[in-house]
């Protein structure tokens, strides 16, 4: 309840056109997921509250002759993009076109029309991620969960607005030594993960300093986030 009072007000500002990014971070085992995803429905998580939000949002604003929200749930598990909505896709290419836009050519946003079913798409997409056992936890997350949100309006004088709502559920922050993650496979893993968990780091300095150079490319997680976090 607390973590999201201080983000409905980002929720919002999607209908002014705004893109958005809320993650999580910090070591295994300390509550990014339940906080991102909820254990249940009765206890849901940042995720869940913000589609129910942007729901009521949408329902409230008049302004627009018509509105489409899709939905897209992907991880980033040791550098490779999978659709956590289609276990049957193979990991996931992505690049820039000539214009300097994101593509990832096999990943359909699913278009939505209610809460119920995006809640419907965050259990599929639940069922489908990497885990490993750890010293820190029997089922710690071993990758990056993103929920995308897309939201396209077109207003009553025929002006288009468009927004993302990224909201990441970082893969656990750890020190192989503690985490006690001595097979080939959990190694991979957790090197994979510091990896990337510096390039973001690398990423949010330059954007704060302004620097003249930002290393969105040093990892799938940057370069995936990049139009969100250059907003």
């Amino acid at each position: 309840n607390e973590v999201y009072e201080e983000a409905t007000l980002l929720i919002q500002s999607m209908l002014q056109g705004n893109n958005v990014c809320i993650i999580a971070y910090g070591q295994t085992c300390t509550g990014k997921t339940y906080t991102i995803q909820g254990p249940d429905m009765n206890h849901p998580g940042v995720a869940t509250r913000a589609a129910k939000e942007l729901f009521e949002l949408i329902s409230k604003d008049k302004s627009n002759q018509s509105v489409r929200l899709t939905l897209t749930i992907i991880e980033i598990y040791n550098e490779q993009i999978y659709n956590l909505l289609d276990d049957s896709t193979p990991s996931l290419s992505m690049y820039e076109n000539s214009s300097g836009n994101l593509v990832i050519p096999d990943l359909t946003p699913i278009s939505i029309s209610s809460f119920t079913e995006a809640v419907k798409l965050f259990k599929l997409a639940s069922k489908f991620r990497h885990t490993s056992s750890t010293e820190y936890n029997d089922r710690s997350s071993r990758s990056h969960c993103i929920f995308t949100f897309k939201l396209k309006m077109v207003g009553t004088d025929g002006a288009i607005k468009r927004s993302t709502l990224n909201i990441i559920d970082l893969a656990g922050s750890e020190r192989i030594s503690k985490s006690k993650c001595e097979d080939e496979l959990t190694k991979k893993e957790a090197i994979s993960i510091n990896l990337s968990l510096h390039a973001l780091s690398s990423v949010l300095n330059s954007i704060s300093i302004k620097a003249s150079h930002v290393p969105y490319r040093d990892s799938k997680l940057t370069h995936f986030l990049k139009e969100s976090l250059n907003d």
